[in-house]
């Protein structure tokens, strides 16, 4: 896991970033919270988690040098970010630092379904170039995510079928705890459906609730 990398991948996904590069990040599970502050402390000079009792959110402000150096870089706007965040830079990136990027991500905008019994990951968002970027940065780790577009003009892939998923795990450091409700479902002997889970209530997006959605 490289720290960096997540993090970037996480505020292009579904971070805010301030007029003075402060990352703000918002969730409503103190669990994800503290494993955020926790990859955040290592590159950071400050990071304070606080409830905010009018958002109902958990927030974390990261305030790093080294994290807004590269959003400066990699030209990672402030505010909305959905339509104009380009993720070029990553393609000089090494395969660690790859997956760590495509990982905050999915713990940003991913969510995962059971579809005739075949587990799929997915993600959407508006930005094709941006999806289209990270589908080639799967590509390069061996994965085949199917691309695909929604009426309301967003722009998805999905990584689909048992092994397909359990690689994604094992090659992914994907962080945000809902997917372990996927893990240990991919773990047990019995299909999915005998466990009781449904398309329906598998349909939440996994990522933090952001002041402003990406």
């Amino acid at each position: 896991m490289d720290p960096l990398s997540y993090l970037i991948g996480l505020t292009s996904g579904d971070g805010t970033i301030a007029r003075n590069r402060t990352v703000k990040i918002s969730t409503s599970l103190l669990e994800f919270a503290k494993i955020i502050e926790n990859q955040s402390k290592p590159i950071s000079e400050t990071v304070t988690t606080f409830w905010d009792s009018g958002g109902n959110v958990w927030r974390v402000y990261i305030n790093s040098q080294k994290l807004k150096e590269k959003i400066v870089q990699f030209k990672i706007p402030s505010g909305k970010k959905f339509d104009v965040v380009n993720l070029n830079f990553a393609m000089n990136f090494d395969e660690d630092s790859n997956a760590s990027l495509v990982a905050g991500w999915l713990d940003a905008e991913g969510w995962f379904e059971i579809n005739g019994r075949k587990p799929r990951v997915r993600l959407k968002i508006k930005n094709q170039l941006a999806r289209d970027q990270i589908c080639q940065l799967l590509e390069n780790l061996g994965f085949k995510p199917k691309k695909f577009k929604r009426i309301d003009g967003n722009f998805g892939f999905s990584i689909v079928g048992t092994e397909e998923v359990k690689m994604l795990f094992k090659k992914i450091p994907l962080l945000h705890p809902n997917w372990n409700s996927l893990k240990n479902l991919l773990s047990s002997a019995k299909a999915p459906n005998a466990l009781g889970y449904t398309r329906r209530t598998m349909r939440a997006t996994m990522g933090c609730n952001s002041e402003r959605r990406s």
